[in-house]
């Protein structure tokens, strides 16, 4: 699990199909969501069992 920086993210390919996370080493919980075409931050958490993904922010334009 790399940390998120900006070099990470923007090397971060968009995938064709499906949606793929990718996870900080540092901080728990926070993960950079990638569907196609855009990417944002989201904080995993568990609430009764289920996995909740809020968004903080979307990146567009691609920068951080």
């Amino acid at each position: 699990m790399p940390r998120l920086t900006k070099q990470i993210i923007d090397a971060t390919p968009f995938p064709l199909a499906v949606q793929v996370f990718v996870r900080d080493a540092e901080l728990p919980g926070l993960s950079l969501r990638v569907p196609q075409g855009r990417k944002s931050f989201v904080v995993e958490t568990a609430i009764r069992w289920r996995i909740r993904r809020p968004h903080i922010r979307p990146l567009w334009p691609p920068s951080v």
